[in-house]
C-alpha cells in the first residue's frame, strides 16, 4: 500500500482507489479534505491454456503486457477530477487477494505490430528476468499516467491490474 500525504492547499487532490473496495479521491479545498469514492471491482481470471503458455482474462477487462512480460487483465480507469484541482498524491489499497488454483506459465506479450502491414507477427520470446523472477509481477497492481482532458474536464488516468503473477513458482493471485 502507498500512502499519499495529504495537503489543505486550495484546488489540490489527494487521489485514492482501492480495488474490490471503496476508494477515496481527497479533494483539498479551503475547509479541508473532501472524499470521493471510487471502487473497481473485478471477477475472478478464466484460463484459457495454449500450447506452451497460458492465458488469463478478466471479463471487461483488456489484456496486454511489455513485449516479453506477461499478459496480464487490466482496466484504465477515468477519475474525473474537480475544476482547478491537482493531483498531490495517490493511494491505492487492494482487497484480500485470493490464490488461483493451479501452477501456470503465462504467455509473453508479443513485440508491438500494425495488423494492417499483413504480416504474421514474430512469436514472442519470455523475458528470462521477468519470468525467472520470484515475483510478483506486476511489482505494483496500479500505474498512475497523470492527468488528461476531455471536453475541456480534467481526468486523472490509472491502469489497475487485478491479477499478482509468482514466476518462478507459477502462482497467480488475483482480487476480485
Amino acid at each position: 500500500m502507498t500512502r499519499a500525504s495529504r495537503c489543505c492547499l486550495p484546488a489540490s487532490v489527494v487521489l485514492a482507489l482501492l480495488m474490490a473496495g471503496s476508494s477515496r479521491l481527497d479533494v483539498a479545498a479551503q475547509d479541508g479534505p473532501v472524499p470521493v469514492r471510487v471502487t473497481c471491482k473485478f471477477e475472478a481470471p478464466v484460463v484459457a491454456r495454449a500450447k506452451d503458455f497460458v492465458r488469463l482474462a478478466v471479463p471487461g477487462l483488456s489484456s496486454w503486457g511489455e513485449p516479453g512480460t506477461p499478459i496480464l487483465p487490466r482496466r484504465l480507469v477515468r477519475v474525473l477530477l474537480p475544476p482547478g484541482a491537482v493531483v498531490e498524491g495517490v493511494e491505492v489499497r487492494s482487497s484480500k487477494l485470493e490464490r488461483l488454483a493451479g501452477v501456470f506459465r503465462l504467455a509473453p506479450a508479443g513485440a508491438e505490430h500494425a495488423p494492417i502491414d499483413g504480416k504474421v507477427p514474430a512469436g514472442a520470446e519470455p523475458d528470462p528476468a521477468v519470468y525467472g523472477s520470484p515475483g510478483p509481477y506486476p511489482g505494483r497492481s496500479w500505474e498512475y499516467h497523470g492527468v488528461g482532458r476531455k471536453h475541456g474536464r480534467a481526468m486523472a488516468l490509472f491502469t489497475l491490474c487485478p491479477v499478482r503473477y509468482f514466476p518462478a513458482r507459477g502462482e497467480v493471485f488475483f482480487t476480485r
